[in-house]
């Protein structure tokens, strides 16, 4: 699976490239990003996020990924994390494909 070239973005994190696009509504507050190490090769991580991304969530979420056991340069399944961004929290979570939305549970 690729993510498509029309809307992706380019990210740098510790040295290696990765792309990135956002899902659902553009215009929602809430959605999600999909990163990929490279066009059309390896597996994708999918970031749920209560709010607008910036290039630190998303690196932030990169590396959180990486060290919670994504492969990026392997064909799995794809990684989900959960953003929480709550105090005293991590920021990030390791979720399922089943999982609902992780911010709908702090969500007022």
């Amino acid at each position: 699976m690729t993510i498509p070239k029309k809307s992706r973005r380019k990210i740098s994190v510790d040295d290696a490239t990765y792309y990135w696009t956002r899902g659902r509504n553009r215009r929602a507050e809430n959605g999600w990003i999909t990163v990929q190490r490279e066009p059309g090769t390896g597996s994708l991580l999918r970031i749920d996020l209560y709010g607008i991304p910036n290039p630190v969530d998303i690196t932030e979420g990169i590396r959180f990924a990486i060290a919670n056991g994504w492969k990026s340069s392997k064909s799995e399944q794809m990684f989900y994390l959960g953003f929480t961004d709550q105090p005293g929290t991590e920021r990030f979570v390791v979720r399922s494909a089943t999982s609902a939305d992780y911010w709908r549970e702090f969500a007022d």
